[in-house]
């Protein structure tokens, strides 16, 4: 009696939550029944087991939620390897479900098992390679992709847990820094929350990255891959953490500010990736000079302009005209983001739109003008690609905004290069 009162005044809140989450009321709900009656799980998941193949998706909505939070229980007591087996085996098959919140649950049901892991718990389970490497890691990884932010949302939590985890050695740390490839959408995200914990999982795969080079017995096995695939990811992924810098939303831009710190400094290790010159070698002074200037920026508050200009001219890759063209591309996109919204329907969210997307609009110009007086005598030159950056640019200047406009006039001038060339 005792036990259902307690969870009776627990569950009062549950009412206030919406009918799009409610399987966070099937969570709580499952979370209390596991602490008040931890000898009985096995029971509960007998019940729950058979909904799993229901057509019907608010049965198999209940039950993964279910199952994902018998696993996580697991942390204040221990569940037997015969449970964990099962839960974590019909969590992959549900992995692929045709319901986006199937599989927001079966994620997160991983990231419980990864957070086991974590400390120490669920060790059999761990210790099978096959699932560990084969289909728990790469199943959360590619939920990165995935198509709705919440399921996503799950994805960068759980390969951040995966980032901890710290005895399954190098083939899982390698596979963790192949999931950079899926980051770009996601530090671009609409949802504010996903943009930021996205340039946390940045930074984390980052110091990864650090650890590997650390060690000189992986970091002499793995050079080819380290240098290569993660590599790439990051040449891209530099510029969104440098637009990202003047994120409307706080906390997106002190994520992007660190995710740098970290990016320059795993570029400074000596299987990083090159932060300038010709080709990929890592130029340890060059990139020693770029964390100098992300500490000045901080310590003296730096304006945006002021500190792009330089930093540029230090990732700048002078030999490599193609990675030129790609950095120069997602200048455009966010500045075709800032368009002006058009008439009818829609223009006022249009325009709301607009608003939020001015300072990284505004930031994308100055890293490509930035970009541009860095060319140099480099040939192949991009000269169509920077002739259409300038009519993005001049497109912007319909915005109803002075101050705006003023920004993107001011951005224009930098571009006087090309008439010099």
């Amino acid at each position: 009696q005792n036990d259902s009162m307690a969870m009776a005044l627990e569950g009062n809140r549950l009412s206030r939550v919406t009918r799009e989450l409610y399987d966070e009321v099937i969570c709580e709900l499952t979370m209390l029944f596991c602490r008040h009656h931890p000898s009985k799980r096995d029971l509960l998941l007998t019940f729950i087991h058979p909904f799993l193949t229901r057509p019907f998706p608010g049965h198999r909505v209940a039950a993964v939620t279910t199952l994902s939070q018998l696993l996580l229980s697991g942390v204040d007591s221990p569940l037997s390897n015969e449970l964990v087996s099962l839960i974590v085996d019909s969590l992959l098959r549900c992995i692929d479900d045709a319901h986006s919140t199937v599989r927001k649950q079966s994620v997160r049901g991983l990231g419980n098992l990864l957070l086991l892991w974590q400390r120490g718990l669920a060790e059999a389970a761990m210790e099978d390679e096959d699932l560990a490497l084969r289909r728990v890691l790469p199943a959360v990884c590619r939920a990165l992709s995935d198509e709705v932010s919440l399921v996503q949302r799950e994805a960068v939590v759980a390969v951040q847990r995966a980032c901890e985890v710290e005895i399954l050695g190098q083939p899982w740390r390698q596979l963790l820094l192949e999931s950079a490839s899926h980051l770009q959408p996601l530090v671009d995200a609409e949802d504010a929350t996903l943009r930021g914990a996205s340039l946390d999982l940045l930074s984390c795969l980052c110091g990864l990255s650090l650890e590997l080079s650390a060690d000189p017995i992986v970091a002499t096995d793995t050079a080819t891959t380290h240098g290569s695939s993660f590599g790439e990811s990051l040449d891209v992924l530099l510029v969104h953490c440098v637009v990202r810098l003047e994120d409307t939303l706080s906390p997106v831009a002190t994520a992007a500010s660190r995710c740098l710190q970290q990016l320059v400094a795993a570029a400074r290790a000596p299987l990083g990736p090159g932060l300038a010159g010709d080709g990929g070698s890592s130029l340890g002074g060059t990139a020693a000079e770029a964390a100098e200037l992300l500490q000045r920026r901080e310590q003296e508050q730096m304006e945006f302009n002021q500190f792009v200009f330089p930093f540029v001219a230090l990732v700048h890759r002078s030999g490599d005209p193609m990675l030129v063209a790609r950095r120069l591309e997602i200048c455009r996109g966010y500045l075709t983001l800032g368009l002006p919204p058009g008439e009818g329907e829609g223009a006022d969210v249009a325009g709301v739109g607009l608003r939020r997307s001015m300072p990284t609009a505004v930031a994308a110009g100055y890293v490509a003008a930035a970009l541009a007086r860095c060319l140099g005598e480099m040939r192949p030159r991009p000269t169509e690609l920077l002739c259409r950056v300038c009519r993005d640019l001049l497109g912007l200047l319909a915005v109803e905004d002075s101050e705006f406009r003023a920004q993107v006039a001011k951005i224009l001038g930098f571009f006087d290069i090309l008439v010099a060339a």
